[in-house]
Parts: C-alpha cells; sequence; structure tokens
C-alpha cells in the first residue's frame, strides 16, 4: 500500500523560504507596543501559520490524490461489483422463497434502496438495474426520479421566490444542482440590477467611516507597492545582471499587489533594505490600523482557502463537510478510510455468501436486518442521525 508518507518522501515540494521578519518589538526602556501594534504582530503570525498550512495542504493533495487513484478507486469499485452481486441474489431470493406479506415489502424496499444507491448513467449496469427498481418498485425509475425532483423543484420555487422554470429536460440530481445554481446567480444579477435602479438610501456616518477606512487602506497598500516599483523598474537599468534581479523581484511585487498581499510587499521592502526592522514600530498608529485592515482580509482569505481544501478532501473520502480536517492528520484518516472500506466489503461478501447457501436464508437475513432496525430504534441512534 502506498502510504502518504513515503509519496511526501519520493515527492519534495516547495516550500516558502524563511522570510525578514517583520514585527513590532518591545523595547526595555521603550513604551509598550500599543493595541493596534499588537493586532500588527498577531495578524503577521496568523498569515505565516495559514500559508504554512497551506504549503501543507498542497504536498498532501499530491498524495491523497495518488492514494485515491491506486487505493480507493479500486476499493469503492470492489464494493460496488459486491453491492451487485447482493442485489442480484435478493432479487433472485424474492422469486423463489415464499414469504410473507411483511417481508416481502421489506425485501422490496431493502432491494430498491440498494439498486437506487448503485444507479449510475455512465455504468454499464445501469439498465438492469433501473429494471430490478422499477419491479420492485412498481413505478419506473426515470419517472420517479422526476416526479421527485419536479416535487423539490416546487418546494424551491415557494421557499425561494424564484422561476425555475425550464430544466423540464432535467433528470439526475447533478444536473438540476447545476441548473438551480445558474438560476440563483441569474436572479441575484436581476435583483442587483433592480436595486441599483432605486434611489439609494442615505449611508450613516458610521457606513461613510468604514468607506473612508476603506479607502486609505488600499491607498495605503498603492504607496507600498508604489515605493517598490520606484526603486525597481527594471528599464532604468543598463547592467543585464541587475536588470534581470529586478525583474524578478518587480514580478514578485506585481504579484503580491495584485493579491493585495500587504505582507509580502513589506517583506520585500525588508528585502532590499527600503526599510528597517524598526519601521513597522516608529508607523503612526492611524498607518499601522490601515495596515491592520488589509492583513485582517488576508488572514480571512487564507482561512477561507484553507476550509476549501479541507472540504475537497472530506468530500473525497466521505467525511463530514465541516469536519475539521489538517494536513498532518490526512495520513491517518484516509488509512482509517481504507480500513473501513476493506471492513465493509468484507461485510457484503460475507452476506453474499450466506444468502447463496440456501434461497432459505434469505428468511434469516431479512430477521437480522429487523433486529438491527429495531437496535437503532431503542437506542435512539436514528433520533440523533434526523435531529
Amino acid at each position: 500500500m502506498v502510504t502518504l508518507v513515503h509519496f511526501l518522501q519520493e515527492c519534495p515540494h516547495e516550500m516558502t523560504g524563511k522570510q525578514p521578519q517583520l514585527s513590532v518589538a518591545s523595547q526595555p526602556d521603550g513604551p509598550k507596543p500599543s493595541p493596534q501594534q499588537k493586532r500588527f504582530n498577531t495578524l503577521l503570525k496568523k498569515i505565516e501559520t495559514h500559508r504554512r498550512t497551506l504549503e501543507g495542504w498542497a504536498a498532501a493533495e499530491q498524495a491523497y490524490t495518488k492514494l485515491w487513484a491506486e487505493e480507493f478507486r479500486p476499493a469503492i469499485e470492489q464494493i460496488f461489483r459486491a453491492q451487485l452481486d447482493l442485489l442480484r441474489v435478493l432479487d433472485t431470493s424474492s422469486t423463489q422463497i415464499k414469504l410473507s406479506k411483511h417481508d416481502r415489502l421489506k425485501l422490496s424496499d431493502i432491494i430498491c434502496d440498494l439498486a437506487e444507491g448503485l444507479i449510475d448513467d455512465s455504468h454499464p449496469d445501469n439498465a438492469e438495474l433501473k429494471e430490478i427498481f422499477s419491479r420492485h418498485f412498481g413505478d419506473d425509475f426515470d419517472e420517479v426520479q422526476q416526479e421527485g425532483l419536479a416535487q423539490f423543484k416546487a418546494h424551491l420555487e415557494e421557499k425561494l421566490d424564484i422561476d425555475l422554470s425550464g430544466g423540464e429536460h432535467i433528470t439526475s440530481e447533478y444536473e438540476f444542482a447545476e441548473f438551480l445554481q445558474e438560476k440563483l446567480a441569474n436572479h441575484a444579477t436581476a435583483a442587483d440590477a433592480a436595486e441599483g435602479s432605486t434611489e439609494q438610501p442615505k449611508k450613516s456616518a458610521h457606513e461613510r467611516r468604514k468607506e473612508e477606512d476603506l479607502a486609505k487602506s488600499s491607498q495605503s497598500v498603492r504607496e507600498v507597492y508604489r515605493k517598490l516599483a520606484s526603486a525597481l523598474h527594471p528599464d532604468r537599468e543598463t547592467d543585464e545582471q541587475e536588470r534581470a534581479r529586478k525583474t524578478d523581484l518587480m514580478q514578485r511585487v506585481n504579484n503580491a499587489y495584485a493579491e493585495k498581499d500587504l505582507l509580502s510587499l513589506l517583506q520585500l521592502q525588508l528585502e532590499i533594505e527600503q526599510i528597517n526592522t524598526d519601521h513597522i514600530s516608529n508607523l503612526p498608529q492611524e498607518r499601522i490600523k490601515h495596515y491592520n485592515r488589509v492583513l485582517a482580509e488576508q488572514v480571512k482569505e487564507l482561512e477561507d482557502e484553507i476550509d476549501v481544501q479541507n472540504m475537497i478532501f472530506n468530500g473525497r473520502f466521505s467525511l463530514p463537510p465541516y469536519e475539521t480536517t489538517k494536513p498532518a492528520q490526512v495520513l491517518r484518516k484516509c488509512n482509517k478510510a481504507l480500513n473501513e472500506l476493506d471492513a465493509e466489503l468484507f461485510d457484503i461478501e460475507q452476506e453474499v455468501a450466506f444468502l447463496q447457501e440456501t434461497p432459505k436464508n434469505i428468511k434469516l437475513w431479512l430477521r437480522a436486518q429487523r433486529d438491527q432496525s429495531d437496535e437503532l430504534l431503542d437506542t435512539g441512534l436514528l433520533d440523533d442521525l434526523f435531529r
């Protein structure tokens, strides 16, 4: 089995080099850092921590993508084939063994649930699965899906007050999700246009101050950028080596400015000795405040990016979407998920083997299913699931 540790050793990744340090340092005989200066230091630490986390995710993504292709996808396909074998055995048993009305209804419900979970329009066994579902449910699968989507669409139209006409051709939940996303985007655009065409209410003093602060924060970033651009413009250099160095630095400056990455701009100033380590300590408090606003936005953007990486991993490995996963936990969670797949495959294969021994075993199997359902009810687990 390929492990995350082995993969990371085989595929080294680039890590951000150690950057010049920016911070407001306390002087033994001088004044203590102000609240804004302390916040500046805190925001810098958060940005560096989040960047390291994203570097970890970049490496982990390579690893778990490789694990997915080499370990998980084959395991999931094995489980699909085993579930298909179970479905076929159950379907055959339903025609060979005389069952009570209650048992027959229970078996049909299980068969329909299993078939519906396996149906995939891209799979070669899809027609067989739909036929089995329709025979036990009593209605055509595609018609049942269409009816369910129509009811869901009507519910959303009422709840969201939005027109969802034009999606009559949709046959799958995935297509409907894309259709809904497009409709919501168009609805939001139309609402914004309508709002813009009406007279806007007069802004409060608080809103005006907020806008002014935002403008000053953007201006602070532009000032840092202009100082760097003035010092590093490569066209002013006659020495080819120095021009190449400044071209590279100017590219970094442009990238940082485009991303509103104030920290990188300040670090570049420090790197080319345009400022020194005491620069931040000597800045006016109002300037520090504007810097902090920009840095706080950087922190939020990095946190959002980390959340996206977290959700992508959780989604791929069937974990709760909002469960916190860190890059260092990827190996453990991957191995746990693989073990769970192995256990699931073993259980299904055991069920198939038991049912194939003799058709009469279907009654014992159904009794075990009922006992399991009763146990869930008795322990209150179902209540927890739907709470």
